[in-house]
């Protein structure tokens, strides 16, 4: 949860890259925001992730932000 979305996309595409079809890839794109986590996984989609896994927030959970 500490990478910066431009360093989870560089991860995601390596991965991706790296597995060339051969597997399923998983793509987590929890967050506490609903905008960010549908943002990363129409990312991760558009990158050819096999499948996306999102979790409730555990952390940050009591954080309020503006999710404008």
């Amino acid at each position: 949860f500490l990478l910066t979305d431009d360093e989870r996309d560089n991860l995601t595409a390596l991965c991706l890259d790296h597995v060339a079809g051969r597997v399923p890839v998983i793509v987590t794109t929890s967050h506490f925001s609903t905008r960010v986590a549908a943002e990363r996984a129409r990312k991760a989609h558009a990158a050819g992730a096999s499948m996306l896994m999102l979790m409730p927030p555990y952390h940050g959970a009591a954080l309020r932000a503006d999710e404008k």
